[in-house]
């Protein structure tokens, strides 16, 4: 079987399960804190009597009690979908670890260089190089953004020239990936312990490259926020620009290995 396939696969399984509303929530990693079992079957993070802890290391502990038996087997339910949930996410995600070992050296390379970015962490970062592969094959960034169709559509007759909406006819996995990565620049550049970590062992270039994108996306991304536009429309907006930071890294990390297998050849 094709590896890139593989990790693609485990991928969009982990990504599948992450957002799947059938267990009535949209986030399996939850932070410490109070939570409540809304009315639309979803979880809320509201102070209220009738809540559960949820320690540090993410397990439920069951503090809820109901009058009704109905009513106490219903929440039962929903705390075994949520750790069941939480249990296949982290069986997938070792199942990515052991997917991402057997890759090439290139690929591998590839992946650790783009979570220098922020908010694309290694299911994201497999996720782009399965869809994409080598990032060199585009000539251009421009040519990355329109395959993700994160580019506007357009109507032009004679010297009208009329822009739409995005055209959606691109990379769809890419795309979402992309898009999600993009909420991360609406807060303002900043080097957490979780990204310093992911950058250990890169070189200068391509974290010079990721903290760019910081500068330049953050700022971006106020400023269209500030001018009234949607945040929806704030976000393809920035998503489209990450495209090219993505690519950026991409030709990067492939010069540094070929660089690195002319030394080798050398020696």
């Amino acid at each position: 079987m094709n590896r890139s396939l593989t990790v693609n696969a485990l991928c969009a399984t982990i990504n599948a399960s992450r957002a799947s509303g059938s267990s009535g929530v949209s986030e399996i990693d939850l932070p410490a804190g109070r939570w409540r079992i809304g009315a639309s079957h979803g979880m809320e993070h509201v102070p209220v009597a009738e809540e559960f802890e949820v320690s540090g290391q993410g397990e439920l502990e069951k503090t809820l009690r109901f009058e009704r038996a109905a009513q106490e087997a219903t929440y039962l339910d929903y705390l075994h979908e949520v750790e069941h949930a939480a249990e296949r996410v982290a069986r997938l995600e070792r199942a990515i670890d052991q997917a991402i070992e057997v890759l090439p050296a290139e690929m591998r390379a590839l992946i650790a260089g783009l979570q220098a970015l922020r908010g694309i962490k290694q299911v994201s970062a497999a996720t782009i190089v399965a869809e994409v592969g080598p990032l060199s094959r585009f000539p251009r960034p421009k040519q990355l953004m329109g395959y993700s169709g994160m580019v506007s559509s357009e109507d032009s007759t004679g010297d009208r020239v009329r822009r739409g909406a995005i055209t959606k006819t691109g990379n769809a996995h890419l795309r979402r990936i992309v898009g999600e990565a993009a909420w991360a620049y609406q807060y303002r550049p900043a080097m957490s312990p979780e990204l310093k970590k992911r950058q250990e062992g890169l070189s200068e270039e391509v974290k010079e490259i990721a903290w760019k994108a910081q500068h330049r996306l953050s700022s971006r991304f106020r400023r269209l926020t500030a001018k009234g536009k949607l945040r929806q429309k704030v976000t393809v907006a920035i998503g489209r620009e990450l495209l090219g930071f993505i690519w950026a890294i991409g030709i990067q990390v492939e010069k540094e290995q070929r660089l690195r297998q002319a030394r080798a050849q050398a020696a």
